[in-house]
């Protein structure tokens, strides 16, 4: 009667039990918690990618494009993509919107820094989605019905953003908001063309930092000075 394992069966057996385990964490459900930061961590980056393959400088220089002026192209930078976070508001709490902000007038360098008909709002590469938390009946008319979920963080997640960390500069009422340069460079802040007034998006000179926060858990999200996009596991941004 055999009373012990040979050395191939135990080794077997422990190569079986790592590749059930390996399988089953595979298999763990996300939270609604992680599904929401990773998705924005995913839109964040691909709000990146969006400006790093579409110069926005080029574009409003082109008069072929929406009648844009030469004037407006000495304002590109009021029309970089971005990602806008909507902390208030009752069809838009806590979301998100992806676009590309526009005069859309040949005669006004107004940017409103609102996704509106007439802007470049982003859509999911895979369903066209709108990727768009702002209120539906000012966005353009493919967006109606047509917004994709993940954007809307308490309505699908019961996610809210919990904190938004950003240098005194970048600081907006009820809004913050992060852009990006056809080199993929970060920049922050609200814009304000005006008679005597041009405020454009500046630099982001430290870590933007995102809280979201579902019940008692949280997650952190970071957008450091140089472009990097991540989630922190501590709740700091140090990279």
């Amino acid at each position: 009667m055999r009373k012990a394992f040979t050395m191939i069966e135990m080794v077997f057996v422990v190569v079986m039990l790592g590749v059930m385990a390996a399988v089953s964490v595979m298999y763990i459900p996300q939270t609604k918690l992680q599904q929401a930061a990773d998705h924005m961590i995913h839109n964040i980056k691909y709000t990146k990618s969006l400006a790093q393959t579409d110069d926005r400088f080029f574009a409003m220089k082109d008069g072929s494009i929406n009648n844009y002026s030469d004037t407006q192209a000495q304002h590109w930078k009021a029309g970089m993509w971005q990602v806008q976070f909507h902390l208030n508001g009752n069809t838009t709490k806590h979301s998100y919107s992806i676009y590309a902000d526009t005069a859309r007038n040949a005669n006004t360098t107004n940017f409103d820094g609102r996704p509106m008909s007439g802007d470049l709002i982003a859509k999911d590469p895979q369903n066209k989605a709108c990727l768009s938390g702002y209120s539906e009946n000012n966005l353009p008319s493919e967006c109606k019905d047509n917004i994709a979920k993940e954007v809307r963080l308490q309505e699908t997640y019961d996610v809210t953003i919990d904190n938004i960390e950003l240098p005194d500069a970048c600081k907006e009422t009820n809004t913050a908001r992060i852009y990006f340069d056809n080199t993929g460079m970060p920049y922050c802040g609200a814009v304000n063309i005006s008679s005597g007034n041009t405020n454009l998006p500046k630099r982001l000179d430290e870590s933007m930092k995102i809280t979201l926060k579902r019940q008692k858990q949280t997650a952190t999200i970071c957008v450091s000075k140089s472009g990097l996009i991540y989630g922190s596991n501590d709740g700091q941004c140090n990279k």
